[in-house]
């Protein structure tokens, strides 16, 4: 008797491991197709994005653009298709891993987390990765605090594959906290071995450190980031930008350049050398700019509080012989037309604070700046403290205002 149960036994076993071998192999297979063609969609996309490259004028891009939105809508379709071709095989935690991961990446995201948190409740390798799969569902949603915690947990449980860097790079360069996009960044350029698209990237984390040592005040470590980004990039628009960053650097902690301008709209010429004493803020500007027009509000709103604490904002910006703002678009104007429409505009937005009006903008080259809006700010001893590119969160100016007016 005792014989016959072993037998059943060892049977039922026999063929519940039969029945595993197809769920896992249809899992293998699923996965093997999810991977080449998303390493396909990967391949045209990177084509894409040289072409993009070699685009010289805006007209010539309108095409790329209907050539990437068909790219994309491809690929989901194609997406689609292969996720309702997995739901008539048998059912397996693999295999539903791997559907999950296909969900995410058509929008389906309700239905990939009501997998993703069944799987997560196993203490296995699979509760692991589906876990990983909820960092990125916390990623798309911006929850960025709970998808570090989480990634943290699992990190010496994962391997090393591309979606791992890739949520490394979505942490570097989109968590919300410094000291946060500093430990992701490290993350990547101390890696022992990236994946090729990974290593590519590589000049952009190093410039991504730079911006963070240089938001913290740490000029030196800021440029030796750059010089190893310097160093590894050979994109001529990438290596001007981040040369100009490095030129922005050495002016840290030394008496500014001088602002010579031709006209001054709300107030006399204002020579920096005889503001010291006050904090002052430089608005590297133009009407046709629309992050600027953005920024002006926040600094417009921050003289006005300030100035009776020692605030000087100044606004700078250069003819370019064309004009728009919001309101105008005048491809061709005479420097005497530029000059009233550029006085109308600060009329128009209530700017009271004083505008600087070159005819060449030859501080746009002694400043480094690259783009606009750039903000060069000025502590009360007379020296550059900091740089901003961009209008970015307008709360940073803000508090930067504010720090630099609590010195004494």
């Amino acid at each position: 008797m005792g014989k016959k149960i072993g037998l059943v036994i060892m049977l039922l076993a026999a063929i519940a491991a039969c029945s595993m071998r197809p769920a896992e192999e249809q899992a293998r297979s699923l996965a093997r197709s999810y991977a080449e063609l998303t390493g396909r969609y990967d391949l045209l996309n990177d084509q894409w994005n040289e072409k993009m490259k070699r685009a010289v004028a805006p007209r010539s891009s309108g095409p790329l653009i209907a050539e990437y939105d068909r790219i994309q809508g491809e690929r989901k379709r194609e997406l689609e298709r292969l996720l309702a071709k997995s739901a008539k095989g048998a059912g397996s935690d693999p295999m539903d891993l791997v559907r999950s991961k296909i969900m995410i990446e058509v929008g389906r995201f309700d239905d990939a987390e009501k997998i993703i948190d069944r799987l997560m409740a196993g203490n296995t390798a699979i509760g692991a990765e589906a876990k990983l799969q909820k960092v990125t569902l916390h990623l798309i949603r911006r929850n960025h605090a709970e998808a570090a915690r989480l990634f943290r947990e699992i990190e010496p449980l994962i391997a090393r594959d591309a979606q791992f860097y890739n949520i490394l790079l979505a942490m570097a360069f989109s968590h919300p906290d410094i000291a946060a996009r500093e430990e992701f960044s490290l993350k990547l350029v101390d890696a022992p071995q990236l994946p090729d698209r990974i290593r590519t990237l590589l000049p952009r984390v190093h410039a991504n450190l730079a911006m963070l040592a240089k938001e913290s005040h740490q000029a030196a470590k800021a440029m030796a980031h750059l010089e190893k980004a310097l160093a590894l990039e050979s994109d001529p628009a990438l290596r001007s930008s981040w040369e100009g960053e490095r030129r922005q650097l050495k002016l840290l902690d030394q008496a500014p350049p001088s602002l010579e301008a031709d006209n001054w709209l709300n107030a006399l010429p204002q020579p920096l050398a005889a503001l010291k004493g006050k904090v002052v803020v430089v608005d590297f500007w133009a009407p046709w700019c629309s992050p600027c027009r953005r920024v002006m509000p926040t600094l417009e709103e921050q003289f006005r509080k300030f100035r009776g604490r020692g605030l000087q904002v100044i606004g700078y910006t250069r003819l370019y012989g064309r004009y728009s703002d919001e309101l105008e678009n005048k491809p061709k104007v005479t420097a005497a037309e530029e000059l009233s429409l550029i006085r109308r505009y600060v009329d128009r937005n209530r700017i009271t604070y004083p505008i600087a009006v070159s005819t060449e903008g030859r501080a746009f080259e002694d400043y480094s700046v690259t783009a606009i809006p750039t903000m060069a700010f000025i502590d009360r001893r007379g020296n550059v403290a900091y740089f901003k590119t961009g209008s970015g969160s307008l709360k940073q100016i803000e508090d930067k205002i504010a720090a630099l007016l609590a010195e004494e």
